[in-house]
């Protein structure tokens, strides 16, 4: 099946979720730094496929690209702040 078919076989109910989510999501990132939003979406949408939505639930959802530390480090010690998130 190709991407156009799947595409095609959401149902405008699926669509309108679809482009909720990607504006939310864009309109998060756009309060993080160009190199931390890579690791916000991955943390996010891990959360979202895990069934408990915790992020050391994401983290065995997700196909991560960087060792579990570098996660901690950017949720701990990550230089963006929760409060940019809420402004935005």
């Amino acid at each position: 099946m190709t991407k156009f078919e799947m595409v095609a076989m959401l149902t405008s109910d699926h669509q309108v979720i679809l482009r909720e989510l990607a504006s939310y999501t864009t309109f998060l990132a756009g309060a993080l730094s160009s190199t931390a939003v890579p690791t916000f979406c991955e943390l996010l949408f891990g959360c979202m496929l895990s069934a408990d939505g915790f992020v050391t639930q994401a983290l065995l959802t997700i196909d991560f690209h960087c060792v579990w530390s570098s996660y901690h480090h950017w949720l701990s010690q990550g230089k963006w702040q929760w409060k940019n998130l809420a402004r935005t």
